[in-house]
């Protein structure tokens, strides 16, 4: 398909799913459409577009349980050359880096709509108490990953992914004003 779309959601049991919208966006932007006139409307007032029809349910296409001990509170996501890179903070103070690799087709994944990924053979690496609080935000660009917390620190960790073996992270530290600094290999994460 040239059109693929995936959300992915955290939960507060720990559980991030992953979500396949092509088909839902699709029919929705098809309802848009043939409802003529201008598609720029604003849906959310009055005089806004209503969808007819039988609402579809949509059901998780991969279901990533006990990624964290509680709530999950951040996701980022990159997709790289090599696959999906996809990062959480959770309320347990730890960060989990999971990768999903390319599935092996015989067409080239050149198209940026094209979001074939293999989730039974994932890599994941787990770090526990990557901070001293609950995680609040993450961000990647599947090289490295940052994370932030209550603590109010800020760290950054080098990500390396090598199928179907692991994924290795390394921390470096910036705390607010008047925290100390710390640099380091000391918190790895592993075949998790």
């Amino acid at each position: 398909d040239e059109f693929a779309l995936r959300a992915f959601t955290g939960s507060s049991d720990g559980t991030i799913c992953t979500w396949d919208l092509s088909e839902t966006v699709t029919a929705f932007v098809a309802s848009l459409n043939s409802a003529g006139g201008d598609n720029d409307r604003n849906l959310g007032g009055g005089g806004g577009v209503s969808c007819n029809g039988p609402a579809k349910q949509v059901t998780p296409v991969a279901r990533h349980e006990r990624v964290h001990q509680s709530g999950v509170n951040a996701l980022a996501m990159r997709r790289t050359e090599k696959g999906l890179c996809l990062v959480s903070g959770g309320d347990d103070q730890a960060l989990h880096i999971k990768w999903i690799p390319h599935c092996p087709t015989g067409r080239e994944l050149d198209s940026p709509h094209s979001l074939k990924f293999d989730f039974d053979k994932s890599a994941d690496a787990h770090v526990p108490n990557a901070h001293v609080s609950s995680l609040k935000s993450v961000w990647t660009d599947g090289r490295v990953a940052v994370s932030t917390g209550i603590d109010q620190r800020v760290n950054f960790w080098k990500v390396s992914s090598t199928f179907p073996v692991g994924v290795k992270a390394s921390q470096h530290s910036r705390g607010a004003p008047g925290f100390a600094e710390e640099d380091g290999e000391g918190k790895e994460g592993g075949g998790g």
